[in-house]
């Protein structure tokens, strides 16, 4: 709580110093400032006074960002210079024109870039929505990359042209003749620099930021978009070359199969093995403490905990001894009193090989005999944890990083929620709080977590060098995932990442289910899978539950998989069989069809079965034909012939459908209806209760007859009180639910009020 007030704060005076900044000056000023003026808006920024570094405040950096809060510009910007340009950096001729040249274009891009940082603090420059400024770990991230990059470049460019005889130019010239910085840059000169196509897609987006911001005014050193108009085009000769699309393959489900053997191995991991991991490392909290007060070298404590573990006993959650793991598992073989298995190989398909220990070997890595297989069975405990949060949660991984230890809340019904931040699609710099309901496993998950990094981080890694540090003076901490070998650290990005692959190598699982590596965002897309499959209006409740702005964005995550929408097809139609067969059970039930004595409900009679609907007339005399034609084979109704009669009443799972909680539609698609007065698909909205083909459960009986009365009763009032638009609009009501089930229009008959209510509606008709 104390952090959140913290962040909070800190939003606040972010926002009041960029509110303050643009109430004295406007951001197109920004672009012809001065040294004096730009230091003096970055001082008030909170940036920093020194004038060839961009500062931020570490308080606002979202959890886990891999931005640097201290960039020192110029040296970043000779670091990306050709080593030609560095060498002549270093030269000792001071009369030399060309240093001197370089010297003044750095000090001229460092202008530049501080120019630029301040407009993208304050000023419209965001490319989402091309109204907001840029949060600052962002404007930190561009400012140790991309931005010096494309400074270089331009550097370059300009020394290229330049001369080496030229004559010394006066200082009120040399002004002038410098050139801007960042225009002469284009996408060629990105694309024939040796990178990585993700940072040439970063260089290429702020490229298209300078131009963005140039079209608006507020940038006039843009670089280059697009053609160079003044290129000119050959008539003739060979075809130039076209830059080939970078095609950026989506993460992707994990498989079936692949979901199921870590699912269950995880399962057993968390429920049997983490409480002995947790007790065994409490027990480590005395020895570290003693090992702290004596003085004992490193051989003495690691000989002390090889003898504490040699006397545990390890029980799982039923009370019975863990003899050996039920699955392979490849612990660290590091230590004194580890021994070298001899590894099983398997081939993978992106050749590269994982070792695993062999059935006969087993026993060498199980009981843990030292403190290095203990800590590598803790390891695999929190990626356990990471992989169960991860898919019952579907979070991004900045938004994993965010959850603390006290991250667990509970609504009124006892409903468990985990609260963090979001990161996407929102403006605020520090994210905005949300929470995600959890499962009852993802909830001990997180808890046993909790435990079993609050039991990490006081025990410090064992080293020769550094001396040991006691549990007691070692801060609690709040972070929920720890940062393995520095384990009083918080976990970044990379590290939850390298934890997943490394908790799979460890199950000796493969390294590239689907062909594709395992990252955590594929457990977003396998929870995006896994409901889409299994439940009604999937799409709404993963827009909820992912935080998506548009449902065109979580369609894009179910259909991820090209072959899911088929099988969601194949799911939709087996559960309409499945809910048909269910209702032809309570048919059965009631009725005993299992004997040809069967005979349709007088008009007006109670129904054994308590289904209403006009519908419910038609499927009774369906299941009393087919018990019948059982009976003449001499045969009882089984599963399979429920199972066969669905088939034949749904036509195959395309009718069946739940129109809302108690109605079915058994329309066909070649069957008229009057929801949309044609063939096709029926229009739910538009559901009628005088259609033939509408069936009501039995449960709705209670709730029609509470609405007929209710309606009654208000036709009654507003008749008295001469309100005849409003009676009629009730009486309305009473003749709409009086069909829905027979038995309770026999009974509604009878009474007064709705002879005169029925009676009206045939007036009307003649």
């Amino acid at each position: 709580m104390a952090k959140r007030v913290v962040q909070e704060e800190a939003f606040k005076a972010f926002e009041a110093k960029s509110s303050h900044v643009l109430a004295q000056h406007a951001a197109e000023s920004i672009q012809h400032m001065s040294q004096a003026e730009l230091q003096r808006l970055k001082s008030l920024l909170g940036h920093g006074e020194e004038w060839t570094t961009w500062s931020t405040p570490r308080e606002w950096f979202p959890s886990g960002s891999r931005s640097s809060w201290e960039v020192r510009i110029k040296e970043r910007l000779v670091a990306n210079l050709p080593s030609e340009l560095r060498s002549l950096m270093h030269s000792t001729l001071n009369d030399c024109e060309s240093k001197s040249l370089l010297e003044d274009l750095l000090d001229r891009a460092v202008l530049a870039c501080n120019r630029y940082f301040v407009l993208c603090r304050i000023g419209p420059v965001h490319l989402g929505n091309g109204r907001n400024s840029l949060d600052p770990s962002v404007i930190a991230q561009n400012a140790h990359q991309s931005i010096p990059f494309l400074a270089a470049v331009g550097i370059s460019k300009a020394m290229a042209g330049v001369g080496e005889g030229r004559k010394p130019m006066p200082e009120e010239e040399k002004l002038r003749f410098l050139p801007l910085i960042f225009a002469s840059v284009s996408k060629d000169d990105v694309n024939a620099m040796p990178l990585s196509a993700s940072t040439k897609q970063v260089v290429f987006a702020e490229m298209k930021r300078m131009h963005a911001a140039s079209t608006r005014g507020l940038w006039m050193d843009a670089p280059h978009s697009g053609v160079d108009i003044k290129k000119s085009t050959r008539v003739s000769g060979k075809a130039e070359a076209t830059q080939p699309e970078i095609l950026r393959a989506p993460h992707l489900p994990l498989p079936d199969n692949y979901l199921c053997e870590i699912g269950q191995r995880s399962h057993w991991i968390i429920e049997h093995l983490g409480p002995n991991i947790l007790r065994v490392l409490s027990d480590f909290q005395d020895l570290w403490q003693e090992a702290h007060d004596l003085k004992l070298d490193v051989r003495t404590l690691s000989e002390r905990c090889a003898a504490a573990l040699k006397a545990q006993v390890w029980i799982d959650a039923h009370g019975q001894p863990i003899d050996q793991l039920p699955f392979e598992l490849n612990l660290s073989q590091r230590g004194a009193h580890s021994k070298k298995v001899p590894p099983s190989k398997v081939t993978l398909p992106h050749e590269q090989e994982q070792y695993c220990v062999n059935e006969k070997k087993r026993t060498e890595i199980w009981p843990p005999r030292g403190a290095a297989q203990l800590f590598g069975l803790a390891k695999v405990l929190q990626g356990a944890h990471l992989f169960v949060v991860g898919l019952s949660t579907g979070t991004r991984i900045g938004e994993l990083l965010t959850m603390e230890r006290g991250a667990i809340h509970h609504a009124p019904n006892g409903t468990a929620f985990a609260n963090g931040r979001t990161f996407k699609l929102v403006r605020r710099h520090d994210g905005q709080l949300r929470d995600w309901p959890l499962p009852k496993f993802a909830e001990s998950a997180i808890l046993q977590q909790a435990q079993l990094i609050s039991l990490l981080e006081r025990l410090s890694p064992l080293s020769h060098i550094r001396p040991f540090v006691g549990p007691s003076e070692v801060p609690a901490g709040t972070n929920l995932w720890s940062c393995w070998g520095k384990r009083n650290q918080p976990a970044t990005a990379q590290i939850l990442q390298a934890l997943l692959r490394d908790y799979s190598a460890a199950l000796c699982l493969d390294a590239r289910p689907g062909g594709q590596g395992l990252r955590p965002h594929r457990l977003r897309k396998s929870l995006a899978r896994l409901v889409a499959l299994a439940i009604v209006q999937a799409p709404k409740i993963l827009q909820d539950v992912f935080g998506h702005e548009h449902i065109e964005m979580t369609i894009y995550y179910i259909l991820t998989d090209v072959a899911l929408s088929e099988e969601i097809d194949e799911i939709v139609r087996e559960l309409r069989v499945i809910r048909c067969a269910d209702d032809l059970s309570s048919f059965l039930l009631s009725d005993d069809a299992g004997t040809s004595e069967i005979e349709p409900p007088q008009s007006g009679s109670l129904s054994r079965d308590g289904y209403g609907g006009k519908a419910a007339a038609t499927i009774r005399r369906a299941v009393a034909e087919h018990g019948q034609q059982l009976h003449q084979s001499a045969k009882d109704w089984g599963a399979k012939d429920i199972r066969d009669l669905a088939e034949v009443l749904t036509l195959g799972g395309t009718t069946w459908n739940l129109v809302r909680p108690g109605v079915l539609c058994t329309k066909a698609l070649t069957q008229f209806g009057p929801c949309n007065k044609k063939r096709g698909h029926a229009d739910p909205a538009n559901c009628q209760t005088s259609c033939d083909y509408r069936l009501e459960q039995a449960w709705l009986r209670n709730d029609v007859d509470r609405c007929i009365s209710q309606a009654l009763e208000h036709w009654e009032f507003e008749t008295k009180s001469g309100k005849e638009l409003i009676a009629e609009y009730w009486a309305g009501q009473v003749r709409m639910h009086l069909g829905r089930f027979a038995d309770l229009e026999q009974k509604w008959r009878e009474d007064p009020r709705v002879q005169i209510v029925c009676g009206s509606e045939r007036l009307c008709e003649a």
